[in-house]
């Protein structure tokens, strides 16, 4: 009950947001919104609130503004678009059970952090946890890698052929040695 009372509130805060003319006004609403929000789908869905304003900004002071104002124009959708990237990561990882300080530390990095995640949860321990719990680590880091514009199926097919290649050069190092 107390879910749906917030969600009606954040409701509420939504409407009011999109209520803003004024696009300076409107994202730096929704960055206080957001920055005072809990990882949650409303913190992300506030940030894709914020990163469309800092687009129709920029789409408007490209046509009529200063360099300066689209320099800061510019800058608005580069760092939305980071914060964006970053709290949907980190909410996706945290959804999936996977928020253990090593992975949290690589949300900067997409890359290294699918990596990271095919590396170490792929086989083990960690990787029985979460098939436990329904965790599909391959469509875990699509997502990430969606939301990252970074191609989440060629990290994994390069360190598969890497795997099988440091395979076979091991496997026939033991077979002169026999």
């Amino acid at each position: 009950n107390n879910s749906s009372s917030s969600s009606t509130q954040f409701g509420y805060i939504t409407q009011y947001l999109k209520e803003i003319r004024d696009l300076e006004t409107g994202m730096a609403c929704a960055k206080m919104v957001s920055d005072a929000l809990p990882l949650c789908v409303d913190k992300v869905e506030t940030l894709v609130h914020a990163l469309s304003l800092a687009q129709r900004s920029l789409r408007q002071t490209e046509s009529v503004g200063t360099p300066r104002d689209v320099a800061n124009a510019q800058a608005a959708v580069e760092n939305f678009t980071h914060l964006h990237r970053v709290v949907s990561t980190k909410l996706n990882l945290s959804q999936n059970c996977v928020d253990d300080d090593a992975v949290l530390a690589l949300v900067e990095d997409p890359e290294e952090l699918i990596v990271y995640l095919f590396r170490h949860y792929t086989v083990g321990e960690n990787a029985a946890m979460l098939a436990a719990k329904g965790f599909n680590l391959y469509e875990l880091a699509c997502v990430i890698g969606e939301t990252n514009d970074i191609d989440a199926e060629t990290i994994r097919q390069t360190l598969v052929m890497t795997f099988l290649k440091d395979e076979m050069q091991g496997g026939s190092d033991n077979n002169n040695n026999n």
